[in-house]
């Protein structure tokens, strides 16, 4: 069942990551972005309509080319006092 929610459109463009910081000595990473927008109340550990892009193996370095995901934003999250719609 799908949510529609009445508001606005938030586009997030993925691009490419530089110069990521080796986490272990002998490992590369295997990167991806994980993002969503936050539920009321701003807690982090759930988001809602949550994406992320395909892990790329081994590279310090890496591109996804031009990875899009359009998010539906209630209006009331586009206020002064709500400065962070998006976790990533």
């Amino acid at each position: 069942m799908e949510e529609k929610v009445k508001g606005d459109t938030v586009k997030v463009t993925v691009i490419k990551a530089s110069d990521l910081v080796r986490k272990h000595m002998m490992a590369k990473p295997d990167p991806f972005v994980r993002f969503g927008v936050l539920q009321k109340g701003g807690n982090p550990s759930s988001l809602k309509d949550e994406t992320k892009t395909p892990v790329i193996k081994d590279d310090f370095n890496p591109s996804w080319g031009m990875f899009d995901h359009t998010f539906q934003v209630p209006r009331k999250f586009f206020s002064k006092r709500n400065t962070q719609i998006l976790r990533f």
